[in-house]
């Protein structure tokens, strides 16, 4: 681990009250341990699982060449619509990556919520719920999201690299008039100290996700994730009060642009 990192502490299911105040409230990221273990999903979910129950159900996919995702300075992210049952054929198949798959449940395959619980933890304002199921090597970009979100791990493994808001100075954030302010410029695995020299100041953390753990990401923390084995997740975004007049400006900003993101 490299020392500019320090692990995400690991926590086995800590009551909702403790959560709240330890982490919620001070805005600090944990791996709950345990917390998914009552989810159908955890013994149900599999790349075949998907190919036989949803084969001809179409799916929007980032466009991922070489693994990470592709942005157009105008639109956000390239996307691409695939049936699940070849998005399940391109991430069992030896080539490079070349899309992720991201749905919200509720929207696209509402069939999934028979599998997952909504953890207690994540009861709030405006809250989402999205799958992601990605192919080994998949890369997602350093980013923020404004709500707060935990990430829950179902099958395989992810690597995410965190950075707390105030880190954000050192790490060249695209600017506030293009398609993807949220989105960094730097790489945390490759870094590029000629291009990004400030960025050697940054200070962050890490999580290594196994099959049962869930990722609490505070608000406007920014977070890459690289996907050590085939993955499939659930996550759910909900926002506090003081965050949630934010969000829905937000959103409606991307509407109004017509923004993939």
């Amino acid at each position: 681990m490299s020392a500019w990192l320090e692990p995400v502490p690991r926590v086995s299911r800590p009551s909702v009250d403790e959560f709240r105040q330890t982490f919620v409230g001070a805005c600090r990221p944990v791996v709950l341990t345990g917390a998914i273990e009552d989810w159908p999903a955890r013994g149900l979910w599999s790349p075949e699982y998907f190919a036989k129950r949803f084969a001809d159900a179409r799916v929007r996919t980032y466009v991922m060449p070489e693994g990470e995702m592709q942005l157009d300075p105008l639109k956000g992210f390239l996307l691409h619509e695939t049936r699940v049952a070849d998005y399940v054929a391109h991430v069992r198949d030896a080539g490079p990556v070349a899309y992720y798959l991201r749905a919200n449940l509720a929207s696209t395959l509402p069939q999934l919520l028979e599998d997952v619980r909504v953890p207690a933890y994540c009861r709030g304002w405006r809250l989402k719920s999205n799958l992601w199921f990605a192919k080994t090597g998949t890369v997602s970009s350093l980013h923020f999201d404004l709500p707060h979100n935990l990430f829950a791990q179902v099958h395989g493994r992810k690597r995410f690299t965190l950075f707390a808001p105030g880190e954000s100075r050192w790490l060249y954030r695209h600017p506030w008039t293009s398609s993807v302010p949220h989105v960094a410029r730097v790489d945390p695995e490759r870094r590029d100290d000629p291009r990004f020299p400030e960025f050697s100041r940054a200070r962050g953390f890490v999580a290594d996700l196994e099959p049962g753990d869930a990722l609490f990401i505070p608000e406007r923390w920014w977070h890459h994730a690289r996907t050590v084995e085939t993955s499939i997740s659930v996550n759910f975004w909900w926002c506090s009060l003081p965050t949630l007049p934010f969000a829905l400006a937000s959103d409606a900003y991307k509407k109004l642009r017509g923004l993939n993101i």
